[in-house]
């Protein structure tokens, strides 16, 4: 390729990268889970399933997983078979092809019967190259086959169409279309002749008359596309399952109250973060602000200014990671510029460069999480003064503690009257 065409190609790319952080905001006020798609005990004989994605997958257009595909995909599934089917949602929108690998890094793929993989279309919108492409699903492929139980099988459904979508018209919608069809002929290659695993056209999603992001009809719907060649795959797994021991052991958090509190979602502690969010974005003149919990490899989002965001992110993606090794004030004025993070997609889709966080500690003196303020601009050290976070960290810890001691008085028995 000529010089030209290379400098071309990067334009494209900064022009298409551009458009889609800007519809990602344009989707702020658009309804989607909030909550995390949690891990349920497995129940008898379950059928398991794990579905990995983004975009429609993560849900636009509904309040909860459970209308959304995830929720559609199990009733489907489980009319099909005439068993209970357990469907469980892993992924975000903006996690693309290369983040998947840490977003998944501790989730036990030992224990599903079947992985669906619904990803990539904005690696269509922010034309990634082929060749990364197919080196990110390699390097997928070999980590699901690696951790995934014996028998298992998994499903990698194509990017869907995008040209008869709506907001995808002219350029956008050429430039993209023609990505899809690029992405998806270099998967299908990779994948072709691997034992358990296939790819599977998608026809794109249906919204109805509306409701152009989404919606549970919308969802049904499409689940439908899955069925068969999910359903298959998942007869196929489960008639295997019996010959193999699955070892399914739940995961014990760092913090013990830790997953109540990440669980209560609607309760009163979040709503005071939200509160002391909101308070420390408009008094720092800042883009987003947020208080995460921090367990193994994982960061929870207790309150965060951004909606429609993700609920739990990889620790190794976040600026959080290096806040919580620390005692005080992190800070890093230009993302773009630091090698940690500039590859990271939590700061390439959002556009975040500034970044100045404060570690959380319980009563007891173990950092449990962080409280931070980002913006898209860069900005020099003290921008945000230090003492300020703190006092903002401070009142944080103050909340999580009371909500702690809550659980304990709820939990505690009742003496009985004499």
């Amino acid at each position: 390729m000529t010089r030209e065409g290379k400098a071309g190609d990067r334009l494209l790319r900064v022009l298409l990268r551009a458009w889609y952080v800007r519809r990602l905001r344009a989707l702020q006020n658009v309804p989607a889970p909030e909550a995390a798609a949690l891990r349920r005990a497995a129940e008898g004989d379950a059928d398991r399933v794990l579905l990995i994605g983004n975009g429609f997958a993560h849900g636009w257009g509904t309040r909860s997983h459970g209308l959304a595909l995830p929720g559609q995909l199990e009733a489907g599934l489980a009319r099909r078979s005439g068993r209970r089917t357990v469907v469980e949602f892993v992924g975000a929108e903006i996690m693309n092809l290369a983040a998947v690998v840490p977003w998944i890094r501790e989730h036990p793929l030992g224990e599903y019967d079947l992985i669906l993989l619904v990803l990539s279309l904005n690696d269509a919108l922010r034309l990634t190259s082929v060749q990364d492409y197919e080196a990110q699903m390699r390097r997928l492929v070999d980590e699901l086959r690696t951790r995934r139980r014996p028998g298992a099988r998994v499903v990698v459904a194509g990017i869907h169409p995008v040209h008869d979508l709506q907001g995808y018209g002219g350029l956008i919608g050429r430039l993209t279309q023609r990505r899809v069809e690029e992405l998806n002929a270099a998967v299908a290659s990779v994948l072709t002749g691997l034992d358990g695993i296939e790819f599977m056209e998608l026809p794109a999603p249906v919204p109805e008359p509306g409701r152009p992001h989404g919606s549970p009809s919308m969802y049904a719907e499409w689940s439908a596309a899955f069925s068969e060649t999910c359903g298959r795959h998942l007869d196929a797994s489960v008639t295997t399952r019996a010959a193999t021991a699955r070892a399914v052991t739940g995961h014990a958090w760092d913090w013990a109250p830790g997953q109540r509190l990440a669980e209560d979602v609607d309760g009163t502690l979040q709503t005071e973060l939200q509160d002391l969010a909101s308070r420390a974005k408009d008094e720092f003149k800042v883009d987003l602000a947020y208080v995460t919990l921090v367990d193994g490899g994982r960061q929870f989002y207790l309150a965060n200014t951004a909606k429609g965001g993700a609920a739990e992110v990889p620790l190794e993606l976040s600026h959080c990671r290096e806040t919580v090794r620390g005692t005080g004030e992190f800070v890093v004025t230009n993302s773009f510029h630091d090698p940690r993070f500039r590859d990271s997609p939590l700061i390439e889709v959002p556009q975040f460069r500034f970044y100045a966080g404060f570690p959380l500690v319980s009563a007891d003196g173990a950092t449990i999480g962080t409280f931070c303020v980002s913006s898209v601009l860069p900005h020099r050290r003290g921008y945000v003064p230090s003492d300020q976070l703190r006092a903002y960290a401070t009142l944080a810890e103050g909340a999580i503690q009371r909500a702690v001691e809550d659980q304990h008085d709820a939990s505690s028995p009742v003496p009985a009257e004499v």
